[in-house]
């Protein structure tokens, strides 16, 4: 699926993340790319840099990026049961609530978990056919096809990467 062709298919909230994405790009091959710029962002931060916040109650870098695998997997959750359930009921997740429970072990085993998680996703988002990338959700939370889901959290792993740029390097 492409992304270019999905406006009007999803809230509008979700532009937040989409605007940093090339509407070209397919949902495999995005999967790819992201992973490519992630590792090579995280790869320029050392081990010590992880624990930084920029402000007090502000999330670590580490905490960002465990945010950003927790969302890839609750994501494809969602996505798994769009496919496979009759009426799915999509339920909110409570990002702080993750983040404050996350406990650092090393950057090396962070990031292999973000590397396996990715593989994770990709293998899942390739099991799905053209049906199944065009089922849709939409409640009072949530409107999306399940091909735009991958969009949504590597536009979502894009604009936090702009935030640790910007604020944290």
């Amino acid at each position: 699926m492409k992304l270019k062709k999905a406006k009007n298919e999803y809230n509008p909230y979700f532009d937040i993340y989409l605007k940093h994405l090339n509407t070209d790009d397919g949902h495999i091959e995005r999967l790819k790319k992201n992973q490519i710029t992630i590792l090579n962002v995280f790869d320029q931060i050392d081990e010590v840099k992880m624990n930084f916040t920029y402000q007090e109650g502000k999330w670590s870098i580490a905490q960002i990026l465990q945010h950003l695998i927790d969302t890839e997997r609750i994501f494809c959750y969602r996505a798994l049961k769009i496919v496979r359930e009759e009426d799915p009921i999509i339920e909110k997740y409570n990002h702080e609530s993750y983040a404050k429970k996350y406990k650092f072990i090393s950057k090396r085993r962070l990031l292999k978990d973000y590397t396996d998680n990715r593989q994770a996703s990709i293998s899942l988002f390739k099991t799905f056919d053209y049906d199944d990338l065009n089922k849709s959700i939409e409640n009072p939370h949530y409107k999306f096809k399940v091909g735009l889901i991958p969009f949504i959290f590597c536009g979502h792993e894009l604009h936090h990467i702009n935030i640790i740029r910007k604020k944290y390097l």
